[in-house]
């Protein structure tokens, strides 16, 4: 009779990702329940610190090799300093904000993909180096289009380099805007969480995961970066 039990309860898991129940209700509540640390936002003086609510990070993943899966991301920090010797921008996404149309795929993704219970690990951090020349042409000419950077994408501690292509300017009340040229391809692989994509792809019962997560970003810096 427990070895039934077992069986059943592990076949409701499985199916969990296809499809919303009341148990996503419950798993979600409980994550929703789980403490988690607020840091304060840190900016130093030269920084302008991202807007926050304007900021907006959008996720295309492909399953069982042709249906894509729309999914959000939150900022949880961000600022960009275009003065002194080595002008950067830096980013941190908040991978517990994981937010698709099914809850029980949202809590599987944070818990079983991102690992987001774990200290320290509730973060992906993104570090951009931009150059002189670069801020030159944006300050004069307001408006930059398709330009190509690398970053450095951080996830688990482990570190990637992300090629992006970027259109940014100054909109109307001066405050830096920038926005992905075309989708961004983050590989899976890259950073090291092949193995978290074979357990998800396992207990949602799908044919695939694709490697490659799509990104669309647009974000808005909270006031003038212009000197």
């Amino acid at each position: 009779m427990r070895k039934e039990c077992i069986a059943i309860l592990w076949l409701a898991a499985l199916a969990g990702c296809r499809s919303s129940s009341s148990s996503d209700v419950a798993d979600a509540a409980a994550s929703a329940s789980r403490p988690k640390i607020v840091r304060p936002r840190v900016a130093a003086s030269d920084e302008t610190p991202l807007d926050l609510a304007q900021s907006k990070l959008a996720l295309t993943i492909v399953k069982d090799h042709v249906t894509p899966v729309a999914a959000t991301l939150a900022f949880r920090d961000g600022a960009v300093s275009l003065d002194g010797a080595s002008p950067t921008a830096r980013l941190s996404v908040d991978l517990d904000s994981f937010s698709s149309d099914i809850a029980i795929r949202n809590e599987r993704v944070r818990n079983i993909f991102f690992e987001t219970s774990a200290i320290g690990w509730e973060t992906a951090e993104l570090v951009f180096s931009l150059t002189k020349e670069l801020v030159e042409r944006l300050r004069r000419d307001k408006k930059l289009t398709g330009v190509p950077l690398e970053g450095a994408l951080k996830v688990h501690g482990h570190s990637s380099k992300l090629p992006v292509t970027i259109d940014a300017g100054y909109g109307d009340t001066g405050r830096i805007w920038v926005k992905s040229s075309t989708p961004v391809q983050v590989k899976v692989s890259d950073l090291d969480l092949t193995d978290n994509l074979h357990r998800l792809n396992a207990i949602c019962m799908h044919d695939s995961i694709d490697d490659v997560v799509k990104v669309d970003v647009s974000i808005v810096f909270s006031s003038s970066a212009v000197h």
